[in-house]
C-alpha cells in the first residue's frame, strides 16, 4: 500500500520516470494498475490502455484492481477518441457499479481530464434524478486539481531520481544520507532543490 502511495504522489508531482521506477521494483500483479495509471497522467494513452488490457488475463489480479483497470481503460479510450460504442456502455456500466458500492476514489486517482471525460460519458446516460451522481459531482469539486491541467516534465539528476523515494518513507535523512554514502548537510540540500523543483512548501 506505501508503495502505490509513493507512485501516486510521484505521478501528481510528474515525476514519471521516478514513478516508473517504484512500480517496477512492486511484486508481480501489484505494478499493473501503477504502471496504467503512470501512462494516462503522463498522456501515453495507448500504453496506458495495452497494461489495462492485459489485467484480465493476470493470474491473481486483485477484484478491484480490475474495475479500476476497466476504468481507467474507458478514460485512455476516451482521451485518444478510439472509444467505440461497446467500450462507452462497458464505461457507463462500471460507473454505475461503482456509483451504486459508493467507491469514488478509483475516479478520483484519474487526472482530471480523464475524470471530465468519464463524468460526461456518464452524464449523457444517466437520469436527472440520480442522486449518487449529484454526489459524486459534488466530492469531485471538492478536490484539489492544482497542476492537473499543466502536468510538466520535471527534469531529475540520477541522485534525485534515487532519493526522492526515499523521501517518501519513514526513513530519517541521516539514515538517508548514511545509506547514500553522503553527509546530511548533502541530502537537505537535495531536498530543498526538490522542493524548489516540485514547488513544494514542505
Amino acid at each position: 500500500m506505501l508503495a502505490r502511495a509513493r507512485v501516486l504522489l510521484l505521478i501528481k508531482s510528474g515525476a514519471f520516470g521516478a514513478a516508473t521506477q517504484a512500480a517496477e521494483a512492486m511484486d508481480g500483479n501489484l505494478k499493473l494498475l501503477p504502471l496504467a495509471r503512470i501512462n494516462l497522467w503522463a498522456g501515453r494513452y495507448q500504453r496506458a490502455i495495452r497494461l489495462a488490457d492485459g489485467g484480465p488475463f493476470e493470474a491473481d489480479l486483485d477484484n478491484g484492481d480490475e474495475y479500476r483497470l476497466k476504468l481507467l481503460r474507458v478514460a485512455a479510450a476516451l482521451l485518444d477518441g478510439s472509444c467505440d460504442d461497446k467500450l462507452r456502455a462497458a464505461g457507463v456500466e462500471e460507473l454505475r457499479r461503482m456509483l451504486a458500492n459508493r467507491a469514488f476514489l478509483p475516479l478520483a486517482l484519474l487526472p482530471r481530464p480523464a475524470r471530465d471525460a468519464l463524468v460526461g460519458l456518464y452524464r449523457s446516460d444517466c437520469p436527472d434524478d440520480d442522486v449518487a451522481f449529484e454526489h459524486l459531482l459534488e466530492r469531485l469539486r471538492e478536490l484539489n486539481d492544482a497542476g492537473d491541467e499543466g502536468i510538466r516534465a520535471v527534469h531529475l539528476t540520477d541522485r534525485e531520481i534515487v532519493l526522492l523515494p526515499l523521501l517518501a518513507t519513514d526513513v530519517s535523512v541521516p539514515e538517508i544520507a548514511r545509506n547514500l554514502h553522503v553527509s546530511v548537510n548533502t541530502v537537505r540540500k537535495q531536498v530543498a532543490t526538490l522542493r524548489e523543483k516540485f514547488g513544494a512548501d514542505t
